[in-house]
This record gives C-alpha cells, structure tokens and sequence, in this order.
C-alpha cells in the first residue's frame, strides 16, 4: 500500500509540474524548434503520467497487491523519480529562458534559447528515455491484470 502511495503521489507531482511547463512553453509561440519539441515531448508525458495514475488507481482499488507487483512499482518509483529529476532541470533551463511578454522573441532572447539547446536536448532524451519506461510498465501491467487474469481464471475452471 506504501508503494501505490508513493508512485500516486509522484504522479501527482509531476502532473502539477509537467502543467506549469506547459503553460510556459505554450506563451513561447515563436520560440526556436526545441522549444516545440519540448511541448510535444512534456504533452505525452503528461498522457501516459495520467493514464498511469488511472491504472494506480484501479490497482489500488481492486485488492491484487502482491509480492511481484510491489517489485513492479518499487521499479515504477524509480523512474518515476528520474522525471522528478528530469523536470526540476527542465524548470531550471526554463527559469534562465523567462522573457517579457511581447509580440515576438527578441534577438537575446534567441541567443539564450541557443545556448542553453544542448541542455535541453539532453534533458529531452531523458524525458524521452523515462516515458518508454513508463509505457512499458503500463504495457506489462494491462497484460498482467487484464490478458493474464482472463488466462488463468479460464484455467482455473
């Protein structure tokens, strides 16, 4: 039950944080490319973080805890608290990349976003690397509670 509390609550961190990044990089509609990038990449993070607190939720709720599902989610933690790590830094690069808000970007403001492209790329494949674990977890996980369950209820008959 720990474990569920755990991964419910980093869920729900990184949903609060992924939509504060959203909502800067959605006013920054001029930025270079990586900035896009960013949004597309922060948008279906965010997905698979709600469709993995959707799957928590049901876990929690329907009694299948177990020896090898808490190893599952001590696993999810883990990655789950790389995109805690990931996205502080994320936050950190955006603070430096604040600007006025006014009709388009200013050369400065360019040159920041240029600078600062090789940090973000990195983090980006991090996110990138986080959200495949993530999907793969939810891959096993509807397996094992959905296909396997009907498998052997089947042969239990």
């Amino acid at each position: 039950m720990a474990g569920v509390l755990s991964v419910a609550s980093s869920i729900a961190g990184l949903l609060q944080v992924s939509a504060k990044v959203i909502g800067f990089l959605f006013t920054m509609g001029d930025a270079p490319s990586i900035a896009r990038n960013a949004l597309d990449q922060v948008n279906s993070l965010t997905a698979i973080l709600h469709q993995l607190n959707d799957f928590i939720q049901e876990f929690e709720t329907s009694g299948r805890e177990n020896r090898k599902s808490m190893m599952y989610l001590r696993q999810i933690v883990t990655t789950l608290t790389g995109c805690v790590c990931a996205f502080s830094e994320l936050e950190e690069v955006l603070e430096d990349m604040k600007r006025d808000q006014g009709p388009s970007m200013a050369m400065w403001d360019r040159a920041i976003w240029a600078l600062r492209e090789g940090d973000l790329r990195r983090i980006l494949e991090s996110l990138e690397q986080y959200k495949s674990s993530l999907t793969l977890f939810l891959t096993i996980f509807n397996w094992y509670v959905g296909d396997c369950w009907h498998f052997l209820s089947r042969g239990l008959r």
